[in-house]
């Protein structure tokens, strides 16, 4: 067992797991394959007539983490491309266009794939990462699928519990034998790891290799020339929220002469022992008696690259070395060129390559240069012209036509890992967001091939400011903070006041003051106010999430300022905790009686009425149902809950339309859903979006556009209709004017109700925040003047006027 603290690599995948295992210490993976696949066959059975389209908004210049590439030799043009959690692409034209060709299947989380030796179009799929990292192993894959025509249709296969498939092999000359190689579960053990074989195309499957309940097999290769030659590399390897054991004794490996009935475990000059982790493995096709193996330890650091002349009898060391990264285990796959047994590519946090058969290695695909992107998960060598390469990594997919003495990146590959995402209030064209991999990045038009990264690290919380857009506020793990002052250009770190030993969240929470931008709130494991665009910070709280012992929990995951009354602020726990402050931090108030005890991941307070407030929760209960939306009227005394309709799986955010009460919308793991009605009914909303996780919302109410991050799949725009149950009659008599326009310091609004009997007028900041409203009921009256002091910041603002589904709208601008 590696000690937790030595091990902080991987902290996407316990930041994913956790908040949906806490309190418990494990996911029911069935289940969630159960919900999704209910969600996909309500999503068909819907009528079509009148849903509105997602509309995809990028980014496809930046990618995402490719898991394997599989290409057809006789036509270069047809590629397929598996990714960490946004399914499998496909290509005609290398890389021109893509298609989805996965999106109908529930998991879209991809270990491994295999293109039929003589048919391209029939195409073996593996789901579930193998990596063992990067968040999309939260959720185990549900075993392997097959396709005969390209990807228009699927055949399920089976090995629903292996967890996570991180090899296929297919026999050369009789691709009815099938070999795959499963690692199981990332945070669990279970049985269902080790070799399978299939000697009917994938029909049925025997186990044949079984070490242990905490030992899979992460790699394997074939003699094509004697294809029952076999070579396996088995990892031990499994996780919690105690520890990470990523090596161990049962790592090693081991080789088969008779299509895997007999397994013997090749040592003979191997490193053994408890220190052993991630093995990559490759065999010559042209001197199949050449082995590589590439060694890591089980702390992720390179151990060496070994090589056997005589079939995996005895190895050597060559001596070439590669830098290690600190956590190899990420990548550590290695390939032979199909023509040149000395020629081997070693693939690490860069690319490797010799040409004396191991005894030196130099890099190929150097970041220094930001040529190609750190992390390499696979390379595709095109058998007929070796010098064609394709590499993926987690970056995206790139091409080299001179055995990567240089590297072109293609483009239009719509597989990024967003955490969240935010639109510029005042520029609402531009959107961004924070991702895995890929850091911070915008978008300053709708194309969706021109976003640009924008800081660095994982990316997390970005904002503009809603009244100045040269104020741009960024976030890497745990709280790293960045503020810019010329929109974006360049950044400085804006931790001063923040204590170095607090707690800190993987996706630490920050959000503006409703009204007052100039103010943010930030927190750790207690919250922080700024006053002043984060140049420095104040703690307003003590701790709110107590330390458990456990190294993953303690933390505020979500902060919620009143835009009603700013003093009301709410902080939700990554233990369940929640918490009011009625006085703007001078005391606070746990309100967390009668909630389930779960990962809090989201709290808004509402914008229309003072003393509502809704929450979203993560995690299952084993067995039943569990309620993840709740509200509260009296400011969370009493919780009420509104799940009733919503599939019972975990949601990541809530939103609410300032100019409708009652009308909200969740992210949840398997998409987006919305009510009209305080969530006493909802409704999966729009189409066309792939059914992914989605992890964060956003909502420019200027525009109705609603955004949503996806971990996978980048980012959608919906446009939120305005519901009309008005007559055009009524609608007709309907008069609103404001003046004037521009406003200095009064504004005078002119409205006339028609036919309507309830109306309410409001004023509306850019944010989406109420700052004033009147309300009208049964009146005689029809004309109306409204006298305002208005003493309200410069900036641009909105007068609705409101009556049941009916709302007419316009813009003023503060001076």
């Amino acid at each position: 067992m590696v000690d937790s603290t030595e091990m902080t690599e991987n902290k996407p995948s316990d930041w994913f797991f956790n908040q949906r295992s806490f309190p418990l210490d494990t996911i029911p993976q069935s289940f969630y394959h159960e919900q999704v696949i209910r969600v996909q066959k309500l999503a068909k059975s819907r009528n079509r007539k009148n849903i509105q389209p997602w509309k995809f908004a990028g980014p496809t210049n930046i990618g995402g983490r490719i898991t394997d590439i599989e290409a057809s030799a006789p036509d270069p043009g047809l590629i397929y491309i598996g990714s960490a959690s946004g399914g499998v692409f496909k290509t005609k034209d290398f890389g021109l266009t893509w298609t989805p060709i996965f999106d109908q299947n529930p998991i879209l989380a991809i270990g491994d794939m295999a293109i039929h030796p003589s048919d391209p179009k029939i195409l073996y799929v593996g789901t579930g990462e193998a990596n063992g990292g990067g968040g999309s192993v939260a959720y185990d894959g549900n075993g392997i699928f097959m396709t005969n025509d390209g990807g228009l249709s699927w055949k399920y296969l089976g090995l629903e519990f292996s967890g996570s498939i991180s090899k296929i092999l297919i026999h050369p000359n009789n691709p009815q034998i099938v070999y795959a190689a499963a690692m199981g579960k990332l945070f669990s053990k279970n049985p269902q790891r080790g070799i399978y074989k299939s000697i009917n195309g994938g029909d049925t499957w025997e186990l044949i290799y079984f070490q242990s309940d905490s030992v899979g097999v992460i790699d394997m290769a074939m003699d094509i020339h004697h294809p029952d030659t076999l070579y396996a590399a088995t990892w031990e390897r499994s996780r919690n929220v105690f520890g990470i054991n990523y090596g161990g004794a049962g790592s090693g490996i081991i080789r088969s002469f008779d299509g895997g009935k007999i397994w013997s475990p090749s040592t003979l000059g191997l490193p053994e022992g408890d220190n052993i982790g991630r093995i990559g493995l490759a065999v010559s096709s042209t001197e199949p008696n050449k082995i590589f193996a590439q060694y890591v330890d089980s702390r992720g650091n390179f151990l060496g690259i070994y090589r056997s002349d005589d079939f995996g009898h005895s190895w050597s060391k060559p001596g070439g070395r590669i830098n290690s990264a600190g956590f190899d285990w990420w990548f550590g796959k290695i390939y032979v060129d199909p023509k040149d047994a000395n020629i081997v590519y070693s693939l690490g946090l860069t690319a490797y390559k010799s040409t004396n058969g191991g005894q030196q290695f130099f890099p190929i695909a150097d970041n220094s240069n930001e040529e190609v992107h750190v992390d390499q998960h696979a390379l595709f060598i095109y058998p007929d012209n070796t010098n064609n390469l394709l590499l993926g990594n987690d970056g995206g997919l790139y091409t080299s036509a001179n055995a990567g003495g240089n590297w072109r990146k293609i483009n239009n590959l719509p597989i990024t890992q967003f955490y969240t995402c935010h639109i510029d209030y005042s520029h609402p064209e531009r959107l961004y967001g924070g991702t895995q991999d890929n850091s911070s990045m915008r978008t300053l038009t709708t194309r969706v091939d021109q976003w640009a990264i924008i800081s660095g690290g994982d990316g997390f919380v970005c904002l503009v400011d809603p009244k100045d857009s040269k104020y741009v506020y960024t976030e890497s793990q745990y709280g790293v903070v960045v503020r810019s002052t010329d929109g974006g250009a360049s950044f400085f770190t804006a931790l001063n006041g923040i204590n170095g030993v607090d707690r800190k969240n993987w996706n630490s929470p920050m959000v503006f003051h409703p009204t007052n931008p100039a103010t943010l709130f930030l927190g750790t494991d207690r919250l922080y106010r700024s006053d002043d665009r984060a140049v420095s910070w104040t703690s307003i709280s003590p701790t709110l999430a107590p330390e458990t012992g456990v190294r993953t929990y303690g933390t505020i995951t979500t902060i919620s300022v009143s835009p009603i009354d700013p003093q009301i602020i709410y902080c939700g726990t990554d233990v369940g905790k929640v918490w009011i402050t009625a006085n703007g931090g001078a005391s606070w108030k746990a309100i967390n009686e009668g909630l389930p005890q779960r990962w809090i991941t989201s709290i808004l307070a509402d914008p229309i009425q003072k003393n509502r407030v809704y929450l979203t929760l993560s995690g299952y209960r084993y067995g039943e149902s569990m309620p993840h939306v709740f509200v509260s009227d009296n400011n969370g005394l009493g919780w009420q809950d509104i799940s009733r309709g919503l599939p019972p799986i975990p949601c990541n955010k809530i939103v609410a339309d300032p100019s409708f009460s009652g009308h909200i919308a969740v992210a949840t793991d398997a998409g987006v859903w919305r009510s009209y009605n305080h969530g006493q009914q909802w409704e999966m909303l729009g189409d066309g979006m792939p059914l992914t996780i989605v992890t964060d919302l956003d909502f420019n109410f200027p525009t109705r556009k609603l955004v949503a991050a996806t971990y996978g799949r980048g980012i959608y725009t919906y446009d939120l209709e305005l519901p009309v149950s008005i007559s055009a009659d009524t609608r007709s008599t309907i008069y609103l004017q404001a003046y004037p326009n521009p406003v200095t310091d009064r504004l005078n609004i002119h409205y006339t109700t028609g036919h309507l009997e309830n109306l309410n007028l409001s004023i509306f900041t850019a944010h989406g925040n109420v700052i004033w409203s009147r309300s009208h009921h049964g009146m005689d009256q029809k004309t109306f003047t409204e006298n305002l002091v208005f003493n309200y910041p410069p900036g641009v603002y909105f007068v609705s006027l409101q009556s049941g589904n009916f709302t007419k709208t316009i813009k003023i601008v503060k001076q």
